[in-house]
C-alpha cells in the first residue's frame, strides 16, 4: 500500500469504480479532476493528523506526530474509500454550484453523507502506521548502453527497501524502444544523497510489451549504486509488493460502535 504522501495516489480510474459517469460530468462542465483530488487529499489528511494529535499513547508514534505529519501514514483500503467519497462530494458541489442542477445536488448530498460513513469505518478499522516509511521514487534514470539485446519496447520502474526486507510503493515507470544491439543502465532520480532515511536499498522492475512487470534484481541494489540489464534480457522475476503493510494500527475508540 502507498504512503498518504506519495505523489498519484489516487486517479480518475479508482473514482470510477464508485461514480461510473464522473467523466461525462467533469468533461462536460469543466470541472478539474487533479485539483478536486488534491483537495480532497489536504483536507483528509488535515482531519487525520487533527485525530492523531489527540490519539495519544494509541498512536505509537504520537511524541513525533506534529513533525512525521501523514509521511507514515498507509491508505488502507477504508482510507482510499474515504478519500474516492470526499473527491466525488468535492465535484458534485461544484457540478452543482455551476449547472444549479439538483440531480447534482442530489449527488452532493450523498456523496458527503457516504464521506462520512468512510470516515468511522476507517477509524474503526484503524489508521495504519508504517515505522520506517519508503516513500514512492520518482520515475528512475534509464541510460541506454551498448549490447547485445534486440529492438524490443521496455518500461522501468524501482522500490525502495529497508533493512527488514520491506518495499514502498512502485514509481512510476520510464518507458523506452530499445535499438537493436543495445541494453540500458537504472539508477534511482534521487541518489544516494535523497534516498529516504529508512531505505538501505533499492529493487529494479521491468516489462516488456505484455508481460507483466517483475523484479530483475535478486538481492536490494545498495542506496547510490546502479543496474545494469544482463545480456539474458528482462526475467520473469516477483512480481511487486505493491507497498508497504501497516506495522501498527490506530483505533479511535469514539468511532467504535456501541454494543
Amino acid at each position: 500500500m502507498a504512503l498518504l504522501t506519495d505523489y498519484g495516489i489516487l486517479g480518475l480510474d479508482q473514482i470510477e469504480l464508485y461514480e461510473g459517469n464522473i467523466t461525462n460530468v467533469t468533461t462536460t462542465h469543466g470541472i478539474d479532476v487533479d485539483s478536486k483530488i488534491q483537495v480532497s487529499i489536504a483536507g483528509v489528511s488535515d482531519q487525520l493528523l487533527l485525530r492523531l494529535l489527540k490519539a495519544g499513547l494509541s498512536d505509537p508514534q504520537h511524541l513525533h506526530r506534529r513533525e512525521l505529519g501523514m509521511s507514515t501514514v498507509v491508505v488502507t483500503p477504508p482510507l482510499d474509500r474515504w478519500l474516492c467519497m470526499d473527491v466525488l462530494a468535492n465535484i458534485f458541489a461544484e457540478a452543482y454550484n455551476v449547472q444549479l442542477n439538483d440531480r447534482f445536488k442530489g449527488k452532493w448530498t450523498q456523496y458527503l453523507a457516504q464521506a462520512d460513513v468512510a470516515q468511522q469505518l476507517c477509524w474503526q478499522y484503524g489508521v495504519g502506521i508504517v515505522f520506517n516509511p519508503l516513500p514512492k521514487p520518482a520515475i528512475p534514470l534509464v541510460s541506454v548502453l551498448n549490447g547485445s539485446l534486440p529492438t524490443q519496447e521496455m518500461v522501468v520502474s524501482v522500490a525502495w527497501t529497508d533493512a527488514n526486507g520491506n518495499e514502498g510503493a512502485l514509481s512510476d515507470a520510464n518507458g523506452l524502444i530499445l535499438p537493436d544491439g543495445s541494453s540500458i543502465s537504472v539508477e534511482t532520480a534521487e541518489g544516494a544523497l535523497s534516498a529516504p532515511a529508512a531505505a538501505v536499498g533499492w529493487n529494479v522492475y521491468a516489462r516488456q510489451a505484455g508481460l507483466e512487470t517483475t523484479r530483475q534484481n535478486n538481492a536490494p541494489i545498495p542506496v547510490g549504486g546502479g543496474w545494469i540489464l544482463p545480456d539474458s534480457g528482462v526475467l520473469q522475476g516477483p512480481l511487486p509488493q505493491n507497498g508497504q503493510v501497516p506495522d501498527y494500527y490506530v483505533i479511535d475508540p469514539r468511532r467504535l460502535p456501541r454494543g
